[in-house]
């Protein structure tokens, strides 16, 4: 059986592919291809009319005003999530007064650490702070890593899906956020934080 999305879904998804691109790719890139068109509506393209249109694919100039934030967004949300579990946990295990045996588990001290380090990384990246980048990368990479491992750990221990969905939220969310940060970084942001 086949299925036919339909015109309108193909413009409406042409119509958000376009959006996102206006909102992530570079304003000047897209001035520059401007200027290139209008260069080639009055006559037959010239060299510097395929070298600007080849400037403005190529993403090289100033990023966009919003790239930083929505990144910085991610990592944000990324350490809100594990301090929201590590104070559930805590909670709850001064309540049985068990906090001691909480403190002996590595995955405490996993949700501390990318609790923590998701709201500073987070904050530095929408300041655009030199050592965002790095610093987001490592943590994106090892958040998706743990909670990976804590899911494959705790996945046969009868827990709440409720915590399996957002363990494995959280883990696209660090995959998007290392996706990101390593290729999708503007080159005037990655050139000015050398």
């Amino acid at each position: 059986m086949q299925i036919d999305s339909g015109r309108d879904f193909d413009h409406h998804m042409n119509g958000l592919i376009r959006a996102t691109d206006k909102i992530l790719l570079p304003a000047p890139a897209q001035s520059a291809a401007v200027g290139a068109s209008q260069v080639h509506d009055r006559g037959p393209p010239t060299s510097e009319a395929r070298t600007a249109q080849q400037a403005a694919t190529a993403g090289s100039a100033a990023p966009s005003s919003l790239f930083l934030p929505v990144v910085g967004g991610v990592m944000t949300v990324i350490g809100l999530m594990h301090i929201g579990w590590f104070a559930s946990n805590l909670l709850a295990a001064s309540a049985a007064g068990a906090v001691r045996q909480m403190f002996q588990e590595v995955w405490t001290f996993a949700d501390m650490s990318f609790g923590f380090g998701g709201l500073i990384i987070g904050i530095g990246t929408i300041s655009g702070a030199h050592w965002a980048r790095m610093s987001g990368i490592v943590l994106c990479l090892l958040a998706a890593a743990s909670n990976l491992l804590w899911f494959s750990d705790q996945f046969d221990k009868g827990l709440p899906r409720l915590m399996l969905l957002g363990t494995g939220i959280t883990s696209l969310l660090a995959i998007l956020g290392a996706y990101l940060l390593l290729f999708r970084w503007p080159a005037a942001a990655r050139s000015d934080h050398r």
